[in-house]
């Protein structure tokens, strides 16, 4: 997110190719930015048309906004099951804290959900929903967010919602 424009062309490509190799839609190629302008300005479907807007409304949205104060926005307007719609209600709802006082396991699995989040619910795949909680971990270690151990240690804690 914080290392390519509001369009990153890289993953778009492999998206574009791992969908025409499985002739279907399998794989998305937005950026975060490109998943907020969507949830602002449109609805779900999917389109040439509307991605070409998204395009060039996200530019624009990356020419007036940070990269923080995207990503904020985006936390603050995901879908993440479950009826909520914030990172604060999302964590209210599924943990009863505010996001401040969220473990890193918690963190890391509210992160996951909003890519699928009736998939990642686990209230109805807790497995799904551990496996996510790991990837997230795992792409945090990648980045240089968190230490091995750290994801060792967050990836062991039982994910209890209420």
């Amino acid at each position: 997110f914080y290392n390519h424009g509001a369009v990153d062309f890289q993953s778009l490509l492999r998206a574009v190719d791992i969908n025409i190799r499985k002739k279907q839609f399998v794989e998305g190629g937005s950026t975060i930015t490109q998943q907020l302008v969507k949830n602002l300005f449109f609805d779900q479907g999917q389109n040439f048309e509307r991605k070409l807007k998204e395009y060039f409304m996200s530019v624009e949205m990356e020419k007036k906004f940070t990269k923080d104060q995207i990503l904020e926005m985006y936390v603050n307007k995901s879908y993440f099951g479950s009826g909520y719609y914030s990172i604060k209600e999302a964590s209210k709802g599924y943990f009863d804290k505010t996001p401040d006082t969220l473990t890193l396991s918690e963190a890391a699995f509210l992160a996951g959900v909003p890519n699928a989040p009736s998939v990642y619910d686990p209230r109805v795949n807790k497995n799904l929903a551990v496996q996510r909680r790991r990837i997230v971990l795992e792409k945090m270690i990648t980045y240089g967010y968190i230490s091995a151990e750290e994801a060792k240690m967050a990836s062991e804690q039982e994910l209890e919602v209420k």
